[in-house]
């Protein structure tokens, strides 16, 4: 009796582990996959440090803003997610996944870690409320004169369209609200 009983748990378990997994994979490719709305984005500040792009580093991304909004980080290079966040928990394709909630002027921060052998990487933030996804976006250039920095922000946005299926691997971060 008692080992059914135990059987019985870990299915249940993994039923709700599996949905879980599930849902949170759904949100993640509903807001890759989201058209950017061209709204002015002037309520959130994206910043990463350092500024230029070494291997094998820790940075600091950061974003500020205002509302209830679902965050993704994500960071690119060459369309491809790069590098690994500091966060363990709950992933989404391999991005890790956060249920959390952004009241006014909270800033999220988190760490990202560059791999080796790349020359640029983009960290884009996507911004999504119930009708419009945005993104705000850093990209680091590898500079091999360490005293030059060069950073390049671009702002771009979009109404959100139906969901439509991908098999592209998202490796990021994504808060939700709750």
């Amino acid at each position: 009796m008692a080992q059914s009983g135990f059987a019985a748990l870990f299915l249940f378990l993994g039923l709700v582990v599996s949905d879980v997994y599930g849902e949170n994979a759904t949100i993640c490719e509903t807001i890759l996959n989201a058209t950017l709305s061209s709204a002015n984005l002037t309520d959130f500040k994206l910043t990463v440090s350092p500024t230029t792009l070494l291997s094998k580093t820790d940075y600091t991304v950061s974003l500020e803003g205002t509302g209830n909004f679902t965050i993704f980080l994500q960071a690119s290079s060459s369309s491809n997610p790069v590098g690994n966040w500091s966060q363990d928990v709950t992933t989404c394709k391999g991005s890790p996944l956060f249920n959390e909630s952004f009241p006014n002027g909270k800033s999220i921060n988190t760490t990202w870690t560059s791999p080796e052998n790349v020359t640029s990487v983009t960290i884009s933030a996507y911004i999504q409320n119930d009708t419009e996804t945005f993104r705000l976006e850093k990209i680091l250039i590898h500079v091999s004169n360490e005293t030059t920095s060069a950073t390049t922000v671009a702002t771009t946005s979009a109404t959100v369209t139906s969901h439509t299926e991908s098999t592209q691997t998202a490796k990021g971060i994504c808060y939700l609200k709750l």
